[in-house]
């Protein structure tokens, strides 16, 4: 792995996780949310892990398409997630809702974060493109590079 991939995925999760934080820590505050912290930030910091990490592993599928990528991704992620709170079962007693709320908790952020990472590799991937066609221009007219 690159280490400017591996700065990226790092600087991702820390970001993601110190946002999911500070609006759980609001919600608790407001009244409107009273889960344990500590097992509460364990179990956002799984999910942070787990959807960040699933996002950038579309390189590995460079042959299929990104529809097919993006649910393969989305569906790993989600059973991982439910593995998560199957396990955390063991350890602690979950809320008859437990697998519904952990869906709702990872998919929401998962879809934002997903469809602006994924926006942001289009436009990328469109700047580049134009990039290379202004590059062809200049070499079929032989004109120089300014």
């Amino acid at each position: 792995m690159k280490k400017k991939v591996f700065v990226e995925i790092v600087s991702a999760i820390g970001i993601i996780f110190t946002s999911l934080t500070l609006l759980n820590t609001g919600l608790t505050l407001a009244g409107l949310q009273n889960h344990p912290p500590a097992e509460n930030n364990l179990l956002m910091l799984c999910f942070t892990l787990i959807g960040t990490l699933m996002v950038y592993s579309h390189k590995l599928f460079d042959e299929w398409s990104l529809l097919k990528v993006i649910l393969l991704q989305y569906l790993v992620a989600v059973f991982m997630i439910f593995a998560v709170i199957k396990v955390s079962g063991i350890y602690m007693p979950l809320d008859p809702n437990a697998y519904k709320d952990g869906f709702r908790s990872f998919s929401i952020p998962y879809v934002i974060a997903a469809s602006y990472y994924y926006y942001r590799m289009y436009k990328d991937a469109k700047r580049s493109n134009e990039k290379i066609q202004v590059l062809r221009g200049r070499i079929n007219k032989q004109i120089p590079p300014t």
